[in-house]
This record gives structure tokens, C-alpha cells and sequence, in this order.
């Protein structure tokens, strides 16, 4: 399908083609360029699971770290949103509370 689209003699019908043979030659010289890297990266990685298993617990309390504070962020977020809203939802004041009285607040 991708050779006959880009044999195509209709330009509309090989546009999309061209873009994926780019993508593709850039995706195999990212291949070639870090190829000799790959050893190392897998020692690393070795190493770093090694690691983590040698250190469950910890990683554990990382991971159960995340919805909390997630929980967090979201009351506050909602605290933040109803204080400044709350002028908004009480802008006329009854003339009995102590809202108003004062000489500086202009309504």
C-alpha cells in the first residue's frame, strides 16, 4: 500500500506517503547514530532494577505517594476556587449583619 501510494501518479494520493518515508529515514538513522550505545543502556537499566528490587519498600511508598497527593492538590484547588467565589454568592448583604457597616466598604 505505501509503495503503490507513492508511485502514484495523483499528487493528493502520495502526500501522506512522503511524510512517512521522511519519518522513517529519520527514524532509522536515530537507530544507526545510537546503536553502540545500547550495551551501556542495558547495564544501566540492569542496575536500576536491581536497585528497585533491593529497595521495594521505598518504591512502594513512592508510588502510594502519588493519590495522595493528587487528593491534596484537589482540595485545594477546590478551596482556592470557593474563596473566590464566596463574594461572588453573598454580594447583597442583609442590613442586620456587619457586613456593610463599615465606612470604608462601598458597595
Amino acid at each position: 500500500l505505501f509503495f503503490t501510494t507513492l508511485a502514484s501518479s495523483d499528487p493528493d494520493e502520495s502526500d501522506g506517503s512522503y511524510v512517512f518515508l521522511f519519518l522513517a529515514l529519520i527514524a532509522a538513522w536515530y537507530a544507526k547514530v545510537v546503536w553502540s550505545r545500547v550495551p551501556y543502556a542495558a547495564s544501566t537499566l540492569k542496575c536500576a532494577v536491581r536497585a528497585v528490587r533491593g529497595n521495594f519498600g521505598l518504591a512502594l511508598l513512592a508510588l502510594g505517594t502519588v493519590p495522595v497527593t493528587v487528593i491534596y492538590s484537589v482540595f485545594w484547588i477546590v478551596s482556592a476556587y470557593g474563596a473566590s467565589t464566596w463574594e461572588c454568592m453573598y454580594s447583597t448583604y442583609p442590613a442586620d449583619s456587619s457586613f456593610g457597616t463599615d465606612d470604608t466598604y462601598e458597595q
